[in-house]
């Protein structure tokens, strides 16, 4: 035990492993939690629709604005439907090479482990990206669905560290 009753890990210790494990999920859960953050105060920052509208001059209809608004909800459901669907089939991905890796000893488990955390950081930071759209509202969703894309492209190339299922 070390100072204030907290044990102590020495390097090749059986609570080493353990020891890193729980550091890992707390760094995991602290970079999702910065994430989060980010994207709400972005959300909250942006300006409110009542400050874009201006005069043109022209009339529009009720009719016409409520078909423009509910395509924009269409769209916007649509891109966060194929998202969802993007981020739920690379969880299947994950859970399949776990299954496979199950089977694996030695430095290819501790690899394929590592590969595995690695990729589920990106899929868990892709995935406060889409709360942190849905939460948007008006043009502030633009600027959300841009980091939703960046972090899909990012997951994309992290993807490549895993082996798809046959």
């Amino acid at each position: 035990m070390g100072r204030n009753g907290i044990s102590r890990c020495v390097p090749g210790g059986k609570n080493n492993e353990k020891h890193t494990k729980e550091r890992m999920v707390l760094m995991t859960c602290r970079i999702v939690c910065v994430v989060f953050i980010a994207c709400m105060i972005i959300a909250c920052s942006g300006n409110s629709d009542t400050e874009e509208k201006k005069s043109t001059g022209e009339t529009v209809s009720p009719a016409a604005v409520e078909n423009t608004v509910q395509k924009k909800d269409e769209d916007r459901r649509a891109y966060e439907q194929e998202i969802q669907s993007q981020l739920t089939r690379y969880e299947e991905i994950i859970a399949t090479i776990e299954k496979e890796a199950e089977h694996s000893t030695g430095v290819e488990a501790e690899k394929a482990t590592e590969d595995i955390r690695a990729f589920r950081k990106s899929v868990d930071l892709a995935t406060t990206q889409l709360y942190g759209l849905r939460a948007a509202k008006g043009d502030e969703w633009k600027n959300m669905k841009a980091m939703v894309d960046m972090a899909m492209r990012d997951l994309e190339k992290n993807a490549s560290v895993l082996s798809p299922p046959d």
